[in-house]
């Protein structure tokens, strides 16, 4: 007859009593010192997972009662598969298992986030030259003083609404916005505080509040960083150092070139730049309905040269129920101002 010492709960109190128990036969017997308490049938005993300390909780089916048992070896004897301690430490490997699992997918989420506010300005600069130099391979720039002066204007009070302008000393990064010969309804937010404006937005919007919508969202990216987050994820910061060869000469940047530009954003980061537009606007005295107004118009329009702008970019309809702006303002620019801008590819 195997025998253990164990302690005994009957169920009906917190009370614990020290306990002896015996394996006899196919039963098991619990005894204290005035003599047999219950005899439990091995196949209806049940098992509980082992605590930290190796005590497992035994108790029989259709019976009050629980004893407290820390001898694995005895365990075993009566009927416990694997051993109570065995399976905790199972279920303890595969909870740090998943626990680790899901830090490492938490960070490898969160590290482009945190990494793209790490890079430094003339990292981003030269990443920026880089998605511009793409462009205007293909592109004119157009470069009409008075037009370049009107969107500076424009560019400069939202920068200043997103706090791009107030940055301290080596953080400040102005932005930098110009405009392709491109007949394409686009506009591209590059590392560095880089705007590329395609011709063909300015053609296409009705006015300089559905072309302030636009800038102001894409001024939000650069507030955020998203051009940097999203190129991180594309194609890792490694790959990024290497191309631009610090200290070893710029080597082939075409592959560089062709991720930014064809950087495509979350629809989370998306719906936040949808919003900080309207409060830039807001905040720079302007009204900020033109850009509820402008995806009105791109969902009107089924010709090829809105596809690029929704390429990458989520339904218009629901993005424009979503941030619909108010028509509370000064016009984002004057009659004299928004000519200028309409005509600053005129030379090219």
């Amino acid at each position: 007859m195997t025998q253990v010492a164990a302690t005994y709960y009957d169920g009906r109190s917190a009370a614990a009593h020290a306990m002896t128990v015996y394996a006899q036969d196919r039963e098991l017997l619990l005894c204290d010192r005035h003599g047999e308490i219950a005899r439990w049938p091995l196949s209806a005993l049940v098992f509980s997972e082992s605590s930290p300390d190796g005590v497992v909780f035994v108790s029989c089916k259709n019976q009050p009662g629980r004893a407290a048992i820390g001898d694995v070896d005895f365990l075993r004897g009566v009927g416990m598969r694997g051993g109570g301690a065995d399976r905790f430490r199972l279920s303890f490997w595969v909870a740090l298992s998943v626990a680790v699992l899901l830090a490492v997918a938490v960070a490898v989420d969160r590290l482009p986030v945190v990494a793209a506010r790490l890079v430094p300005n003339f990292i981003q600069s030269r990443l920026g030259r880089v998605g511009e130099d793409a462009l205007m391979a293909a592109h004119h720039r157009c470069t009409v003083p008075a037009g370049q002066q009107s969107l500076d204007r424009l560019t400069s009070r939202l920068a200043q609404a997103a706090g791009l302008n107030s940055a301290p000393g080596a953080q400040a990064m102005p932005i930098a916005v110009i405009v392709i010969d491109d007949p394409r309804i686009n506009a591209v937010a590059l590392p560095g505080n880089h705007i590329v404006v395609m011709r063909g937005l300015i053609d296409r919007v009705e006015d300089s509040n559905e072309f302030a919508g636009v800038l102001a969202h894409e001024t939000a990216h650069l507030a955020h960083h998203d051009p940097m987050q999203a190129l991180l994820r594309r194609i890792g910061l490694r790959m990024v150092v290497t191309t631009l060869g610090f200290g070893n000469g710029i080597g082939d940047v075409a592959p560089l070139a062709g991720a930014l530009l064809n950087l495509s954003y979350s629809r989370q980061m998306e719906d936040r730049a949808d919003a900080a537009a309207l409060t830039y606007l807001t905040q720079a005295g302007l009204r900020s309905d033109g850009l509820a107004r402008f995806f009105a118009m791109l969902e009107k329009r089924e010709d090829k040269s809105v596809i690029g702008f929704l390429a990458d970019h989520p339904p218009t309809e629901q993005r424009r129920l979503e941030h619909p702006g108010s028509a509370v303002g000064a016009s984002a620019m004057t009659v004299e101002e928004w000519k200028a801008l309409q005509g600053i590819c005129s030379s090219t």
